[in-house]
């Protein structure tokens, strides 16, 4: 199976989840979190989660603190990865200087905010 077979087959997997997840909570009349993916990724980090390149390290509702809590799993730092997350701060790049950044997107970013 192709690398592409498998991102589609994981990320349909994913989708399909997150699809039930929200389903049963709604029907039992819970009150979910306004970050599902946040309370998803928390209440079952060890599920087969798609962490890399256009997954869940591009989510924009990613933060500090959950790559802090959960720094073994295989996040991306470059373009379509953490570099391109709107929330991107200067403080996350100092952290982790010896990550591979996409400069593109954080030069692009940095130039949204300063405008």
């Amino acid at each position: 199976m192709s690398n592409k077979q498998n991102l589609h087959k994981t990320l349909t997997s994913q989708s399909t989840f997150c699809h039930n997840f929200f389903l049963k909570s709604c029907n039992k009349k819970r009150k979910y979190p306004k970050n599902i993916l946040i309370y998803l990724l928390e209440k079952y980090p060890d599920k087969d989660w798609h962490w890399g390149y256009c997954g869940i390290s591009y989510n924009p509702n990613i933060t500090l603190e959950l790559i802090e809590k959960y720094p073994d799993k295989d996040w991306y730092w470059g373009q379509l990865g953490i570099s391109s997350n709107p929330n991107l701060t200067l403080e996350l790049i100092e952290k982790y200087p010896d990550k591979n950044w996409y400069w593109g997107n954080i030069v692009y970013h940095l130039i949204q905010i300063l405008h």
